[in-house]
């Protein structure tokens, strides 16, 4: 399985627009690194740019690539076929540090996550925003991967 050419909105649940990351770059075992170009159009982008707290949305995202990533290898292994992205929640962010106020539209960044730790559902990920070797967000999420109520069927 060839990561560079996966459609990230088959990897989450996410569609359309929600959708913020371009590609994968690289992913193994641990870690993942996605990359985005800053477009006018995009969600949350204003004639300035994007505000830098968006990072934790991208942080997040490349999370969710990760964990997609993951439960697609597992079911390729077992024979499963194709698996449905699975919800998870960002439970918290710790050390969240933003190095600027905004990013500037046409920007290309790499956002890279990196799990730490990992106990049963429960996985902490330090996860970095950069912009060609320049850090311009980093910190570490708290996330949940288990099972979720599907909202649609309550």
């Amino acid at each position: 399985m060839r990561v560079e050419e996966l459609n990230i909105a088959d990897l989450i649940p996410h569609s359309g627009g929600s959708v913020l990351l371009d590609s994968i770059i690289f992913a193994d075992n641990v870690s993942i690194k996605c990359a985005l170009k800053v477009k006018e159009n995009q969600r949350y982008v204003d004639a300035q740019g994007v505000e830098t707290l968006v990072s934790l949305e991208w942080m997040a995202q490349a999370v969710a690539v990760f964990s997609g990533l993951e439960k697609r290898r597992q079911a390729l292994e077992s024979d499963r076929g194709d698996v449905k992205p699975r919800r998870g929640m960002l439970i918290s962010c710790r050390q969240l540090d933003l190095h600027l106020p905004k990013i500037n539209i046409d920007d290309e960044l790499e956002i890279v996550a990196r799990m730490d730790h990992r106990s049963g559902d429960i996985a902490a990920f330090s996860c970095q925003v950069f912009r060609g070797k320049d850090c311009l967000a980093e910190g570490i999420l708290n996330v949940y991967e288990g099972e979720l109520d599907d909202p649609e069927k309550n």
